[in-house]
């Protein structure tokens, strides 16, 4: 066959990730779960390509090992064009064999992974010499395709059907997993199906020889939290800055596999790092939780869920969450700050809350993400191009986003009571109020400064009018105490400056923001 510029590309996805991960109500399900999302991208793949070609041993990732070959412009008559970011793209030679992969593709995860909804989006005239614009063309296919009417992936249940607890599902087939011995849906033994897996492939590529003491938990209540501090996790949600963006805009198919492979070994770099400093501060982490052990290991006081793209999710012990965000956020800064793509900077944007072991963790997620999103809003609100996080602390119940809130909670008499979201990087004297660096300088200050009562009592303080302000600052200068300086503002002599106090920020911070890491 000779050679062609133009070629049918099928760029595959799949719908409402989060709300199929987060969607049960153990963590067993949730790691499952996450696994399929992009397992669907390697066996379910291959056997259908050998299917459609007859071929066996297909290599699914020719195109990592040669970025610059394009073969399906040459004699081939497919090729995968990369895989990642939790979508793939694929090319045919003609219309027919895009159909029959499709159609076989889909119906293979039908029975392999029910309650997945896979979304597609196919061109028939994809340009390789006008590469951006044919794959921006494929990228608004499959958006539309992704918004049109959803196609049922599971059985329905019936009105003489016994109901899944754990899906609101048909109860279809057994499950002997741990904790969950009973009749489920077949969407929920699939996940926990899968669970061993995912935990097997986690503790493979993120705990190296010197950390296979060491373990990943399949139980939410083996994070370490104390029950008689609260018992308290935190869910971390970090995203990448404007990839989306950057992977549309690149200027040919070798440019997106390149940064498509890079990409994906920064990140999971990144959090092996991230749990290779965890274990080295192991020793200080005991003295604060209450780690368990597993068939002779140490229970990790975290547990990655998402790792795909530039999509990070993990759950973590509560007083470990911010600590955990920051960490994973420096380590990446650090791997992708020299790189082939001009030195582009690669940034991310991070949201964690913290809140009760048992609360609805699909609520608690979105609440994450809603976090992650309050950090990019304020990152692009004053055109930075650095790294961000944004946290919240869930003492009770809490209903609504981010901005409700704390329009609703975290507002006193004198202004506003937060000051984060906080920059990760070093600022300029313009940001410097926004420094999580600065915060953290003021946290070490006020624990070593004011007693646990002294502290309190400035909680309630803050919540009051002003008259209350000017009497604790006056009865802190009487005792030959005073409150930590901090940029913007002579805030350790108002409290309040401009209608902001970032003391609130500090006492919040300093419940569960680790000691050792200040």
């Amino acid at each position: 066959m000779g050679k062609c510029n133009k070629t049918v590309a099928v760029l595959l996805d799949t719908v409402s990730i989060q709300k199929y991960i987060f969607s049960g109500r153990k963590l067993r399900e949730f790691v499952g779960a996450s696994y399929l999302v992009n397992w669907i991208y390697r066996e379910p793949l291959k056997k259908t390509l050998e299917l459609i070609f007859n071929k066996n041993n297909i290599d699914l990732y020719h195109w990592a090992k040669s970025p610059a070959s394009i073969q399906v412009k040459g004699c081939a008559d497919w090729e995968v064009g990369y895989i990642g970011g939790g979508n793939a793209l694929l090319f045919f030679k003609n219309r027919d064999d895009a159909e029959n992969f499709v159609k076989a593709w889909t119906c293979l995860l039908l029975k392999e992974c029910p309650g997945l909804v896979p979304s597609i989006g196919v061109i028939e005239d994809f340009d390789f010499t006008n590469y951006t614009k044919s794959l921006r063309t494929l990228f608004v296919k499959l958006d539309k395709n992704k918004r049109s009417c959803g196609v049922n992936v599971y059985i329905p249940r019936h009105g003489i059907s016994a109901e899944c607890g754990y899906s609101g599902l048909a109860k279809e087939i057994y499950s002997s997993a741990p904790g969950i011995e009973d009749y489920v849906s077949s969407v929920v033994k699939t996940k926990l199906n899968w669970s061993p897996e995912a935990t097997k492939w986690l503790e493979d590529n993120l705990l190296t020889s010197s950390n296979k003491d060491y373990c990943f938990t399949t139980e939410i209540d083996e994070l370490g939290q104390k029950k008689e501090e609260g018992n308290y996790i935190a869910v971390v949600h970090i995203d990448g800055n404007s990839t989306g963006k950057i992977f549309q805009d690149s200027p040919s198919l070798e440019r997106t596999r390149r940064l498509s492979n890079f990409l994906a070994q920064m990140i999971i770099k990144a959090m092996e790092e991230t749990v290779k400093e965890t274990v080295n501060n192991i020793n200080n982490i005991s003295n604060i939780l209450d780690l368990k052990n597993k068939n002779n290991k140490v229970v990790l006081p975290l547990r990655p869920i998402i790792i795909g793209g530039d999509d990070i999710t993990f759950v973590s012990a509560g007083k470990l969450g911010i600590w955990l965000a920051e960490e994973f956020i420096k380590n990446y800064k650090k791997l992708t700050e020299n790189n082939e793509f001009n030195n582009r900077l690669f940034s991310c944007c991070a949201g964690v809350l913290i809140t009760k072991t048992h609360m609805p963790f699909y609520w608690a997620y979105q609440l994450s993400e809603d976090l992650c999103r309050s950090a990019k809003k304020r990152r692009r609100e004053i055109n930075d191009d650095g790294n961000w996080l944004d946290f919240h602390i869930a003492y009770g119940g809490f209903s609504g986003s981010t901005e409700e809130i704390r329009k609703k909670c975290y507002r006193a008499p004198n202004g506003t009571l937060t000051l984060r979201p906080f920059k990760l990087d070093d600022c300029s004297r313009s940001l410097e109020k926004y420094s999580f660096k600065e915060m953290k300088k003021g946290i070490k200050e006020i624990n070593e400064s004011l007693s646990k009562s002294k502290i309190l009592e400035l909680r309630e303080v803050l919540s009051l009018a002003s008259p209350a302000a000017d009497i604790f600052v006056k009865n802190l200068e009487i005792r030959g105490h005073q409150l930590p300086s901090y940029p913007g503002g002579d805030f350790h002599k108002k409290l309040w400056v401009n209608d902001e106090t970032p003391y609130f920020d500090m006492i919040e911070l300093s419940e569960f923001y680790p000691d050792f890491a200040l």
